[in-house]
């Protein structure tokens, strides 16, 4: 086997790792989506149940720590899903309802 030949079959092995490199890192990016958007689903789900409920019993009944928790309460107040009414405290949850489709009216055809 010629030194030629050699370069070639490195140079395949390498492109070969950086491209399984790749998709492993895309699977890796997908699937922390995933986790993150059904983490985010029982956050409301619990809060839909109970809008009184703290950071701390949301961390109980999900299984993550507290600060998990806030980050993706945060996320959520972001992205609009989420808002806080009232005090830190005293407040409550409230899961803002997408606005309904606004209808165009059109002008009534004379008859």
């Amino acid at each position: 086997m010629t030194s030629a030949q050699t370069g070639t079959q490195k140079g395949t092995q390498k492109g070969t790792q950086k491209s399984s490199q790749k998709a492993t890192q895309e699977v890796r990016v997908k699937t922390r989506e995933k986790v993150r958007e059904k983490t985010r689903e029982k956050i409301l789900r619990a809060i839909q149940e109970k809008p009184g409920i703290t950071t701390t019993e949301l961390a109980h009944e999900i299984g993550l720590t507290q600060k998990a928790i806030e980050w993706n309460i945060k996320r959520l107040k972001e992205g609009g899903v989420l808002k806080r009414i009232g005090s830190d405290r005293g407040g409550r949850w409230e899961i803002p309802l997408p606005r309904p489709w606004r209808l165009r009216r059109r002008p009534l055809s004379p008859s």
